[in-house]
């Protein structure tokens, strides 16, 4: 079965992978869906007109989608303390992002969906860093005996 770390790193990848996915739809299809955070003002003054937001978005994708990849390897190949300590990366990650939205950018960048959107990735920052302070004890296989070599 695999560990609680495993299981959060593997969530924890695909919403990176998802939100990866949100920015090439930005860049592909000039969808700006996945901005709709931010306030109407700041999307006009980089957005159709100046394809700022197409040419910002490929690299925002890339940065998400190293992230899950991050995660999907250490969920399938790490060991348990490098496990937490990539969920505790990832986890921090959102927090700063959340910090970052709330505290240091100017609140008119942003729309009445901020608020909302911070706390969500608190929460998910939080839980993530939870998770991994968990320490996880894995069973030693038994060593097998030898019939013949007794």
């Amino acid at each position: 079965m695999p560990s609680l770390q495993s299981i959060a790193l593997l969530l924890s990848a695909g919403l990176k992978f998802f939100t990866a996915l949100g920015y090439l739809k930005l860049h592909y299809l000039d969808d700006f869906t996945i901005l709709k955070a931010f306030s109407p003002h700041i999307i006009n003054a980089c957005g159709v007109q100046t394809q700022c937001w197409r040419s910002l978005a490929i690299f925002v994708a890339i940065l998400y989608s190293c992230l899950g990849l991050v995660g999907l390897i250490a969920a399938v190949g790490f060991g348990s303390f490098e496990q937490r300590a990539v969920l505790a990366v990832l986890g921090l990650a959102n927090l700063l992002v959340a910090f970052t939205r709330q505290f240091v950018m100017p609140a008119s960048f942003y729309g009445p969906d901020a608020l909302k959107l911070s706390i969500l990735q608190c929460v998910i920052g939080l839980v993530t860093l939870a998770v991994a302070a968990l320490r996880t004890k894995h069973k030693k296989p038994k060593p097998e005996t030898c019939s013949k070599c007794s």
